[in-house]
Parts: C-alpha cells; structure tokens; sequence
C-alpha cells in the first residue's frame, strides 16, 4: 500500500481501504406499514366523472334556460294580446270620445244660433255616441289591470259632459223645441 492513496483495495475485503474498515453495517431499519390517510370524495373522481359531472350541470343550466326562455315568450304573447286586443283599441276609441263631446257643444251652439232642427238631431246622435264609445272604452278596459285610472277619467268626461249638458244644452234644446 502506498502512502497517501485511499483508493486501495485491501487484499481480504475487496473494499478501498479507509472506506471504513469496521464491522459489517447494520441492516436497514424499516418503519411499520402505516396506511396512507383516506383521500377526499373529490379526490377519488377520475377526470371522466369530472367531465360527465360538468356535462350533467351544463345540461341542468341549458334545461333551465329553455324553460325561462319558454316562460318570458308566453309572457310576452299574453302582454301583446293585451295591448293589442284592449289598450290600443281604447287608444283609438279616445279620439272619438272627445270628438264626441266637442260635436255635441257645436250641435247646440249652432242649434241656439240658427233653430235648426239638424242641429239638434246632431247634438241627440253625439249625446248617444259618447255613450257608445265610453261603454266601449269601459269594456275594453276593464279586463286590464291597472286601468283604474283611465277607468276613473272616462266616468268623470262623462260626468262633466252630463253636467255640461244639465247646466247649459238641455236648457237651449228645452227652449227651441
């Protein structure tokens, strides 16, 4: 052996010497079996029940959104056969309303100007179309909810134009005819 050098072998191990010429090693030691600790539910579910999982709730959601979708289409058909079957014919029936009762204050006007007997058989035909045409208002909007209001303005026109008609044209039409 040279000085030195640890890298010799000794002639009876075959190891180098200084690679520690004491007694063998001990075995290794091994720990006891202990079981790994139980994964979470989650952590058991493979990728593909991941996917089948994401598929189920994104079927849910579209299911959810036809119906909702279904739901406001129907409600939508309901308010447009509301506002085109009652609000809108009421609308139109205004004009002629008003129209009526203007008529009516020009027939007598004219009657009481000139005594003509046209004149008072126009002022008798506006007098029945304002009933017709509020009848027909009254009926359109009855079936509407929240028409109260427009409800309340049509009796107090007909209310105004019936004291209109008390205090002022039946005297005129009572004196000429």
């Amino acid at each position: 052996m040279t000085a030195g050098s640890d890298t010799h072998e000794t002639a009876e191990s075959g190891r180098p010497s200084g690679a520690g010429d004491t007694a063998p090693a001990d075995p290794p030691v091994i720990a006891p079996f202990v079981p790994p600790a139980p994964k979470s539910r989650f952590g058991r579910v493979r990728i593909g029940q991941w996917f089948r999982l994401g598929g189920l709730f994104l079927g849910i959601l579209l299911i959810a959104s036809l119906a909702q979708s279904g739901v406001a289409i129907y409600r939508q058909s309901l308010t447009r056969d509301l506002v085109t079957g009652h609000i809108v014919p009421a609308a139109l029936l205004q004009s002629q309303l008003s129209g009526a009762v203007g008529q009516q204050d020009t027939a007598i006007r004219q009657y009481a100007a000139s005594g003509d007997p046209a004149a008072l058989a126009t002022y008798r035909q506006k007098i029945a179309e304002q009933a017709r045409v509020s009848a027909a208002m009254r009926r359109l909007l009855g079936e509407v909810t929240g028409s109260g209001r427009s409800l309340a303005d049509i009796a107090a026109l007909d209310r105004a134009a019936a004291d209109w008609r008390t205090g002022y044209a039946k005297a005129i039409a009572a004196r000429r005819g």
